[in-house]
């Protein structure tokens, strides 16, 4: 049968058609009403009917390892070319015999239930796995559990054999703890109530059929003061060859009151080490089919991010590599960590004893394997009771010497996922102790408490230590075989998220399939009742991800289009958005209730109806592998559990006005409110989240820190739910959790912290050049010619507004082209490729209403597909500014100062020196760091080296290679882009704290950027947007410059530059306000009134200007202290302030009625001088003394009290002359 489509995605033709056949064959050939489900959650483990088992695979896809389909009529091959029927009775028969071949490889049970010698392709000849009676010969202990295998539990028994139910029993014993004298009274109540039944005799027999399958331990003596082991040429030594002290200890003589004759008890050991032969448990990882493939995980599987998530991306590992690559050539050679520490075995402080166990952990294994506790290997016991101390390393010794013999020749093993042997070695990496043994081996503390739970004799708690583990570590390698029952492989987490049995009125219906229950209530629920904003919001979410309602949103969309209407086209595509969000409900429950859509089926008669108003309202909820809980249960709990996350493709609007929406990934963070189970009539029910969201779309809600960590503000909310358009639930499904610190610095801000759930490990993502490359590649096979309708068309010199325009105005063209782009996201989706394009998962498409946060938009979907299909990935690797040479200053740089700022400069080898150097110098600087020096009061570069920073950041931001000016705001630039330019200032500038500091200096960046893209745009800009376009700078790509011509020409950039530039008071006055016009606060209200006041008494003082040092908002705030000035952004200080502050402020005093008014004065008091100095000089050049001395006193009189006294009333003095020609005449 044709398999492949099992990895296709689960909403693809293929995949569903791929469930129905596989269903077909498996029902129709073993003709029983339930199988084992194969989905990813079950596992192969529950028994399910058809029906569930279809909408298992649909929710939650098919188990990928699940090719060969035995469980469901596939034959299998037991021996060479014989092939068996497979039914439902033979499930436990075949696990069973799948662990008898993996021990036994080369004999295998054939169909008459014996066995075949040397049926493997490569059979061991020697170095078998040891049990208990040794080596395991040919046939040798397999003839009994071959017996027990072939007999059945009893005369018509098909579930169990013999040897299946001892080892489920031993199983159950083991998992529970269950005592041997308690298994032991459970065997006998079992044979007494089934006399029929073939069991063993007694516990004893039953352990002897257990040790067949395990492995074996060596007892070895050794001294009683730690000097020496009774081992190899010292094994028949009576006494300690250094301390001279015995092995033995002392006989105790019983005398026979018959006889008188005196019996010797036997010789009893005063300590034995117990050791676990390594090779043979290594051969078993291998041999074993359920291990093997895992041992080679370090190698086969890729770390495409560089994160630090196994050993194998350490350094250690990589060196090990290079330094031994003859052993790193073979991934199956094994690399080993070892552990060891010392407990108290009886639990009790007050006592001494000490016994330390030597554990190995297999590093080949992945890290949810490595370190647990079904992987660890037991290597040895030493006895107490006292610590071995320095004397560690005798008891070390057979270890060391399996140790060099697997290092030196290695040993024959075979591998079953290859059914081929191989020379097989291993080397211990890593060892891991507690602080007292850090003098014998190095590391860090290790728990093994669990040891004390195995001591049942506490007489001898070394022994029993032992036994007990031998029995787990065969108990626990052969539960990997078991069926239908709980091991510690299959066993469920601390979070139950099992979903429970649902029914339906209507067996037939989709929607339990879309919306599948994916969680488990914790706790008993409340019956609440909906109001009727509350219903019509949560409808609405459930209608929002439906997509079975995709074409009735089209059409729904197409009748609001067709109605005449006076508004623009973009302001009417935002009302109808609107539109669509708010009453789309009520329009598909009008048609549905008048027969006006075709094709109307029960299931969209229950949509349309809508939900009961009466839920089951509960306070926790399992899923995702997370227990939530609601913030009010949260309140008098000490752990948290009531943070939500969701990561949403969402349309962005500035306003409500905004023509032009982005639209983005945004990342909702929230507090759990309610869940709440929703009812449709029994037909199906759906699980929401309600929940209180902070408004992630500012930074007054959302922001993150210079260590890149999210912080959020619960005071700024969204999607309250008090509106009817807000959206305050999300499917449970949809949820992931996070937990919130508050900040000790920042009053009403929390640090939001992801957490993963419990044995969920994230591996990182496939390297990003891969995806596109194979995506291109599939791409290709679809045809690129459907692709180019998709490509956004040359403009020919448009704006994007008559773009838009004509493209709407072509009805026909653009329903094609809809057409074509859903084609296209459909084949992508079942290509798979879709998740390559929005870098994430998607699992529907819903061309739903943009002002919707949580779902997935059809329009965005296309949007990603036209800048994949032009070639303009993220990925690091493939931007072009990684190759710039950083040795020079930029091209497009104006002309390096010949300043020289006196610095100091660190070398790699952390030599520093004083060093007198331009900006230039700096380019041509190599292995070499400027040290950068801070103010630790304002966080500004001081100095000269801060001087030289700022110096060389312009020049920085004139590479246009590196740093685009294509770009609409310095906080929406690519991270990659940030993260290259913070790599090139570090690899010149050394600075103290990288992280405290790149804030302050990639903001530093930012505005020389902004600076550079101004100048050039005031230099190169013509009329009209054609001109601007054939004026590109030499030195500036065609792109970027064509991009920002085509921004800076929308009415959108133009609205935004027109208007003068408002003062700090009016500022803060806008940015104080919400939507509604009241103030965010009352401090602010009283600051704004205080503000306005002065405004209005002198509205002439804030034409065009930003700061001063003497305006209105420091007279109500007060004087700037040292730092940055308040409310004019990055840049400007108190000391630049009152540089350059004078001049606007001259030029805003010259505009002011009050002085012109003073300048005419001035003037008129400028004339009147002059004219005084003319009359002066006439009267004092002409005139005689008494002449002079008669107009002084009438000068006097006339001006005495006046205060601009004129001129023309001053009397005119007599002449002497003229006096005396009178009185003559």
């Amino acid at each position: 049968m044709d398999k492949s489509w099992i990895n296709k995605p689960r909403l693809s033709q293929d995949y569903i058609l791929g469930v129905k056949n596989f269903l077909d064959f498996a029902f129709g050939k073993l003709k029983v009403y339930v199988l084992k489900c194969p989905c990813n959650r079950c596992c192969l483990l529950k028994l399910k009917s058809r029906e569930d088992i279809d909408g298992d695979l649909m929710c939650y896809g098919f188990l990928s390892s699940y090719t060969n389909w035995v469980l469901h009529g596939e034959d299998i091959c037991v021996t060479g070319n014989t092939r068996v029927p497979y039914d439902i009775a033979s499930v436990e028969l075949d696990s069973t015999r799948t662990l008898l071949d993996d021990l036994f490889p080369d004999i295998s049970t054939n169909n008459d239930g014996g066995y075949e010698a040397g049926s493997s392709e490569n059979p061991m000849d020697t170095d078998r796995p040891s049990t208990a009676s040794g080596s395991c010969k040919k046939g040798e202990g397999f003839d009994e559990l071959l017996a027990d295998y072939n007999q059945e539990l009893y005369t018509g028994c098909t579930k169990f054999t013999k040897l299946s139910f001892i080892l489920k029993l031993y199983h159950i014993k083991c998992m529970c703890g269950i005592s041997d004298k308690g298994i032991s009274m459970v065997l006998d109540l079992l044979k007494e109530a089934f006399t029929h039944a073939k069991l063993p005799d007694s516990f004893s027999d039953m352990k002897k059929v257990i040790r067949k399958l395990g492995l074996s331990y060596e007892s070895i003596h050794a001294c009683p003061n730690d000097c020496m082991l009774f081992w190899e040429a010292d094994a028949k030594r009576e006494i300690c060859k250094v301390c001279e002290a015995s092995r033995w200890k002392e006989n105790i003589s019983v005398k026979s009151t018959e006889s008188g004759s005196e019996n010797k008890k036997s010789k009893t050991p005063v300590k034995v080490l117990r050791y676990f032969p390594l090779k043979p448990r290594l051969q078993r990882l291998f041999m074993s089919s359920k291990t093997a493939t895992h041992m080679k995980w370090h190698a086969t599987s890729s770390n495409n991010d560089g994160k630090l998530r196994h050993p194998r991306d350490g350094r250690a590992w990589k060196e090990f590599d290079k330094k031994y690559p003859e052993f790193a050539s073979d991934p199956r050679n094994v690399r080993l960590g070892l552990a060891t520490d010392g407990f108290n075995p009886f639990g009790t402080m007050s006592s001494s004893y000490s016994i330390w166990p030597v554990i190995l952990f297999p590093y080949n294994f992945p890290p949810w394997m490595a370190m647990k506790q079904t992987s660890m290997i037991l290597s040895m016991v030493i006895p107490g009771k006292h610590m071995p101390g320095n004397d560690i390393d005798v008891y070390l010794q057979p270890l060391i010497k399996e140790l060099k013999e697997l290092w030196s020749d290695g040993i024959k093993t075979l591998d079953a996922s290859t059914k081929q042997t191989f020379d097989m070695r291993a080397a211990i990496m890593w060892t891991i102790s507690d602080f007292p043994g850090l003098g014998n081996l190095s590391g860090w503390n290790t728990a093994l408490g669990h040891f004390k739970s195995y001591v049942r004799n506490r007489a001898k708690p070394e022994g029993s230590i032992c036994e007990q583990y031998l029995a787990d570590e065969c108990v626990m390698f052969c539960s990997m075989y078991l069926n239908d029952i709980e091991t510690r492989f299959n066993r469920y987490g601390r979070v139950d998220d099992r979903p429970l049995a649902q029914t339906s009125i209507r067996p037939n219906s989709e929607l339990p399939f879309i919306f599948p229950n994916l969680g488990r209530f914790v706790g008993a629920g409340q019956v609440y009742t909906l109001n009727h904003v509350e219903r019509q919001q949560a409808h609405r979410h459930i209608l929002v991800n439906c997509q079975l309602l995709d074409p009735l949103r089209e059409k729904y969309k197409s009748e609001l289009w067709s109605k005449p209407s006076q508004q623009s086209k973009r302001s009417r595509a935002n009302d109808i958005d609107r539109e669509m969000h708010l009453n789309f409900a009520k329009w598909i429950k009008q048609k549905v209730e008048v027969n006006e859509l075709d094709g109307i089926t029960d299931d969209l008669r229950c949509l349309a109806l809508g939900p009961s108003e009466k839920v089951v309202k509960y306070t926790a909820y399992n899923v995702n592998g997370f227990k939530f809980r609601t913030i009010e249960r949260d309140a008098d709990l000490k752990t948290q559990n009531s943070g939500v996350y969701v990561a949403a493709e969402t349309m962005s609007y500035a306003s409500s006005r905004d023509p032009n929406p982005i639209t983005g990934t945004v990342a909702y963070y929230g507090n759990l409110v309610e869940v709440i189970e929703l009812n449709y009539y029994e037909v199906f029910k759906v699980v929401l989240f309600k929940c209180k969201w902070a408004d992630t779309r500012t930074e007054r809600g959302y922001k993150m820190d210079a260590y890149d960590h999210h912080m959020v503000n619960f005071s700024r909310l969204l999607h309250t739910g008090d509106n009817a358009e807000d959206e305050p639930y999300i499917l449970a499904s949809q949820a992931k959790m996070v937990y919130y610190v508050a900040d000790p610095c920042k009053e009403e801000w929390n640090y939001a912290v992801h957490i993963q759930p419990r044995d969920v490990y994230d591996m990182g993502d496939q390297n990003d050049s891969e995806q596109f490359d194979e995506a291109k590649a599939k791409i290709d096979q679809i045809g690129s010619d459907k692709f180019d309708s998709l490509v956004p068309p040359v403009t020919n010199g448009k704006t994007p507004e008559e773009e838009a325009s004509a493209e709407t105005e072509a009805s026909v063209e653009a329903q094609e082209e809809v057409a074509a782009a859903t084609e296209i996201t459909n084949k992508l989706l079942d290509l798979g490729l879709l998740n390559i394009l929005l870098g994430g998962t998607v699992t529907e498409l819903n061309p739903v209403s943009q002002r919707s946060p949580f779902t997935l938009n059809r329009r965005f979907i296309n949007t990603k597909i036209m800048e994949f299909t032009d070639s303009e990935t993220q990925a690091p690797d493939d931007l072009p500014h990684l190759e710039t040479n950083y040795n020079n200053p930029p091209a497009l740089a104006p002309e390096c100062k010949s300043f020289k700022w006196k610095i100091e400069v660190i070398d790699v080898d952390g030599n520093i020196e004083g060093k007198m150097m331009t900006s230039k110098d700096v380019w041509k600087m190599q292995n070499h760091q400027v040290i950068v020096h801070f103010d630790e009061d304002t966080g500004q570069p001081i100095g000269d080296s801060g001087g030289l920073l700022g110096s060389w950041l312009g020049q920085l931001s004139n590479d246009v290679h590196l740093l685009p000016i294509n770009y609409t705001d310095w906080r929406l630039v690519s991270p990659h882009i940030k993260t290259r330019a913070w790599e090139v200032i570090q690899s010149k500038f050394r600075f103290d704290d990288p992280m405290m500091r790149k804030e302050y200096v990639m903001g530093a960046l930012g505005s020389r950027c902004k600076d550079v893209k101004q100048r050039v745009w005031n230099d190169y800009k013509k009329s009209n947007l054609n001109e601007t376009l054939r004026n590109r700078p030499d030195k500036i790509p065609e792109d970027q410059w064509s991009h920002l011509v085509h921004m800076r020409f929308t009415e959108k950039w133009k609205k935004t530059k027109i208007g003068k530039t408002p003062c700090r008071a009016e500022f803060f006055i806008e940015t104080r306000k919400k939507q509604d016009g009241s103030f965010v606060c009352d401090e602010a209200k009283i600051r704004a009134e205080a503000l306005t006041t002065l405004l209005s008494q002198n509205p002439q003082v804030t034409n065009n200007i930003t700061a001063s040092l003497d305006d209105e908002y420091s007279q109500v705030f007060g004087p700037e202290r040292p730092g940055r000035v308040r409310c004019v952004g990055r840049g400007p200080t108190p000391s630049r302030l009152v540089k350059h502050s004078s001049a606007p402020r001259r030029q805003e005093t010259e505009n002011s009625e009050l002085v012109v008014q003073l300048k005419a004065q001035v003037k008129a008091l400028g004339d009147q001088v002059n004219g005084m100095s003319k009359f002066f000089q006439q009267i004092l050049g002409t005139s005689t003394r008494e002449q002079a001395s008669a107009w002084a006193i009438n000068f006097a009189a006339a001006f005495a009290n006046i205060p601009n006294p004129p001129f023309v009333n001053i009397p005119n003095p007599p002449n002497p002359q003229e006096k005396d020609n009178g009185a003559s005449g």
